[in-house]
């Protein structure tokens, strides 16, 4: 799985309605005044966005309307999941134990009873983190 620049900046549209339609350098305007500290957040709320937008598209599954929706994330044969694109090995177990599907980054799914989205961590921030860098350069 591989998440390219345009894949990236539309999961910022997604995720921060205040870009919808806006141009790159918009985004680069915003992204750019912020805090190191708070691009972390950043970086990893468009990680989750991405990854679930990306399973959409390679599974054929529905968002939710909304990127808050409680509990699960997204839609596939009609099965809800939620999507963990971190490390957190408690939100993931957390979710399992209350009966939900969960698909993860690969070394969550590698330790625990999730299915794998078949993407690291690792590589999700790299590809995510060289769009902000770009933004903010």
């Amino acid at each position: 799985m591989y998440l390219d620049h345009d894949e990236v900046l539309m999961a910022i549209e997604r995720g921060y309605t205040q870009f919808d339609d806006s141009s790159e350098e918009e985004m680069s305007a915003y992204f750019s005044e912020l805090s190191e500290e708070s691009m972390d957040g950043h970086i990893s709320n468009v990680k989750g966005i991405a990854l679930e937008m990306e399973l959409e598209r390679e599974l054929d599954g529905e968002l939710f309307e909304l990127t808050n929706h409680a509990g699960t994330d997204i839609i596939i044969d009609g099965q809800e999941y939620s999507v963990k694109s971190g490390v957190s090995i408690q939100g993931t177990n957390d979710d399992l134990s209350e009966g939900l599907q969960v698909i993860a980054t690969s070394e969550i799914a590698n330790i625990t009873d999730a299915t794998d989205a078949g993407i690291s961590n690792i590589d999700l921030t790299e590809q995510v983190q060289d769009v902000f860098n770009t933004l903010c350069m």
